[in-house]
Formats: structure tokens, sequence, C-alpha cells
């Protein structure tokens, strides 16, 4: 898996991280935080229960979801940049569940024929 690259911020001397690139190795990271998404844990906290009658028994809260969905993605650089690294991961969540709703939110449109863009 790919690794988040500590390096030396200028700032206070503290190291920082470089950005995470995403897209490397064919979105390897995006898929595999998707798959963290998509475990029922995660989902039910992060989303919303998916069938109304199902009895929320998670106690646990988003920032601690994304907390844990940052280490398991990131184990090797997660005890040095824990907070770095889930600030990190909350933004490519937001990120990519605004995608989504765009590109849903278009495809939901009907009765206006096809739209050449």
């Amino acid at each position: 898996m790919p690794r988040a690259k500590a390096v030396n911020s200028t700032r206070s001397g503290k190291p920082t991280l470089e950005d995470i690139d995403w897209a490397k190795n064919k979105h390897e990271l995006v898929f595999a935080l998707l798959d963290q998404l998509e475990r029922p844990e995660n989902f039910k906290v992060l989303f919303g229960k998916k069938d109304p009658s199902e009895v929320n028994t998670s106690r646990r809260s988003k920032t601690a979801m994304f907390k844990s969905i940052a280490e398991a993605l990131f184990p090797e650089q997660f005890a040095g940049h824990a907070d770095q690294l889930t600030a990190r991961v909350k933004s490519r969540i937001e990120t990519l569940r605004k995608q989504y709703n765009t590109h849903a939110r278009r495809l939901r449109k009907t009765g206006e024929g096809v739209q050449h863009n």
C-alpha cells in the first residue's frame, strides 16, 4: 500500500505529511478507503442505517471512525501523524461524497431530454 511521506514543516519544525496521492497505483488508496467505508460498522456511523428498522448499537462518533479508517490505511505513519492523517481521510471522504452527489443528481434528472455538455 502507498505510504504518506513525512517532511519537516518550516513553521513549527514538527514533521508534517506531504500530500497523499490518492490516484497513485490506479487509485489503490481510494479503493482501500471505499472498502473501509463499506464495512457495516463504519457505514452505519458515517452514513446512517441502511434499514430504518435496524437498531443503532454503535456508540462510536464520526471522528472515531475517521481515526480508525486512517489507522487502517496508514498503519506505519499513524503513530506519529494521527491527527493529520485523520483530517486527510475525513477530507477525502467528504470530497468523494460531494462528487458522488453531483453525479447522482445529474443522473436522476428526468424529463429534460438528452443534454449535450
